[in-house]
């Protein structure tokens, strides 16, 4: 049988990062009105949009 060493069965690539830091590293979509969608409220898309941004 093979034997593996510590640093054989230790990652050594960069971590996948945490979803705080992929946020903070987020940049704003823009303007949104090409999103528009023809079968909702201004009301509705202004709500919809808005949670859009929050994210």
């Amino acid at each position: 049988m093979d034997d593996v060493s510590d640093t054989e069965s230790t990652p050594t690539g960069p971590a996948e990062p945490k979803l705080a830091e992929v946020i903070a590293r987020a940049e704003p979509i823009g303007d949104l009105s090409r999103f528009v969608i023809d079968d909702l409220t201004e009301e509705d898309e202004d709500e919809f949009f808005g949670i859009l941004a929050d994210l």
